[in-house]
């Protein structure tokens, strides 16, 4: 009676998380123009397989195509997840439009309902796509977003960065100690390994030195 078996998976080397991608054959179909979902016609049951992982290696050379487009076709036949926003964003970055990727990830943060660890992550974008145009207000603004949903060393780690780029050295060491005594490291797509090394040490010092 199973319908979906959870496992692992990554791709590109990026942070194991979970995914759903074993399914049952009948009784479900799929929907959505691009990241198509499942929908069933029985109750769902899951199941959780631990041991079992699908290591995905990309081709990032491949041309992309469409995707754009069907991205933008699947919010136009009512798709308003976070996530669909999210990779629309992403698509708008790839392709140059910066300020239309930061409004649509804003969109993604609005409709994100999935808790204080995905807000605060689409919020350090967001606030990261205003540092990549020079917009320091808004980016602190959106930092202190991503901070505000909980002690998420990823956010923490941005903001400290943020600072330390604009020779903000006192912001950039209470961050960057705030961001070390965060000590939940979570599986799955909001985690950066980076953050995990001894690189945030590294900003603290260094802020430190310039105080």
């Amino acid at each position: 009676d199973t319908t979906i078996a959870n496992h692992k998976y990554r791709n590109n080397q990026n942070p194991w998380q979970w995914h759903s991608k074993i399914h049952r054959r009948h009784g479900c179909h799929w929907e959505g123009a691009v990241h198509e979902e499942l929908r069933w016609h029985m109750p769902e049951h899951a199941i959780w397989l631990p041991n079992v992982y699908l290591d995905e290696h990309q081709d990032v050379t491949k041309d992309r195509g469409g995707y754009l487009e069907l991205l933008k076709k699947k919010v136009a036949e009512g798709d308003h997840h976070w996530r669909t926003y999210y990779f629309l964003a992403n698509e708008y970055g790839v392709q140059g439009q910066s300020a239309l990727s930061i409004e649509t990830r804003i969109k993604s943060y609005h409709a994100c309902e999935d808790g204080d660890v995905v807000k605060s992550y689409v919020a350090k974008h967001i606030a990261g796509g205003y540092d990549a145009d020079n917009d320091r207000a808004s980016a602190e603004r959106w930092y202190k977003v991503a901070v505000d949903h909980g002690d998420e060393r990823e956010s923490w780690f941005a903001y400290a960065e943020h600072a330390m780029r604009w020779k903000d050295w006192e912001t950039a060491f209470l961050a960057a100690k705030h961001c070390l005594s965060c000590t939940v490291r979570r599986d799955g797509f909001t985690q950066d390994p980076r953050v995990w090394s001894d690189t945030a040490y590294d900003v603290a010092a260094l802020a430190a030195y310039n105080i």
